[in-house]
């Protein structure tokens, strides 16, 4: 009975231990998750408003092609 108790608690650690690493990896990959994901986010808003001014730009020179014609 002895050497079960013993193999129990060993594998009681070892889960214990497993658990921790676990829970490690996971704040580790959920903090780069999270700093990439802020990344991307403000990247995609840069990208947002090149798009827009591009956009505007665009619509800019149509006016003046059409104020030209008009002329």
């Amino acid at each position: 009975m002895y050497g079960r108790s013993e193999e129990e608690e060993l594998l009681h650690q070892f889960v214990a231990r497993r658990a921790e690493e676990m829970e490690m990896t996971c704040s580790i990959v959920s903090s780069i998750c999270s700093f990439c994901n802020c990344h991307n986010v403000s990247g995609k808003e840069e990208e947002e408003e090149e798009e827009e001014e591009e956009e505007e730009e665009e619509e800019e020179e149509e006016e003046e092609i059409v104020v030209e014609d008009d002329v």
